[in-house]
């Protein structure tokens, strides 16, 4: 498989567009947009997810590849996107455009704002046999690796070369100074 194949007139009612969010409490057909003080600062979750204004949305597929377009309008909330039944797709685009050749992953972050291109292989699956795409549980985001002295000044160095960061990196509550910044994402 190659990007040829993934030509924008080339999957016509097998493409889908997904736009991926959150609704605050649901009254009704409205959705309630309630943020407190800590959503403010650190960005609004909300208390369901959504996906194109829909909850637990579903949709009916041919065995044939599906084209993806998948984009995460959440304000702060990062999906970990992966099947459920853990199966394999491709990554074919980013916010960049297409990939040269699409990746096979079984998982992928998207952060808030970041558009992704999928490819599944619904041929794969039997007739009648229920598959998600969801978002899975991250590792333990509390985890602590190092300790430093309060008042200490450290030199640290952060390598995203590989591009599998889901946000820019940033610190908080901190200062910090920039002594050299080279590359960029991949």
């Amino acid at each position: 498989m190659n990007n040829k194949d993934i030509s924008p007139t080339g999957f016509g009612s097998a493409e889908k567009v997904f736009v991926m969010g959150y609704g605050g409490g649901l009254l009704g057909p409205t959705i309630r947009y309630a943020p407190r003080m800590q959503d403010m600062m650190d960005g609004y979750l909300g208390d369901h997810i959504m996906v194109s204004g829909t909850m637990k949305p579903y949709t009916d597929v041919a065995t044939r590849f599906y084209r993806l377009r998948v984009l995460n309008g959440s304000s702060a909330r990062v999906y970990n996107l992966a099947m459920s039944n853990d199966a394999d797709f491709y990554v074919a685009g980013s916010d960049n455009g297409l990939l040269p050749q699409p990746e096979k992953v079984n998982s992928l972050m998207l952060a808030s704002g970041e558009r992704v291109d999928l490819l599944v292989d619904f041929p794969s699956y039997a007739v009648g046999e229920q598959v998600f795409l969801m978002s899975k549980a991250f590792d333990d985001m509390e985890r602590i690796d190092e300790t430093v002295n309060y008042g200490a000044t450290e030199t640290w160095e952060f390598d995203n070369s590989s591009g599998e960061e889901p946000q820019s990196m940033h610190i908080h509550a901190v200062q910090f100074q920039v002594v050299k910044r080279t590359g960029g994402r991949n």
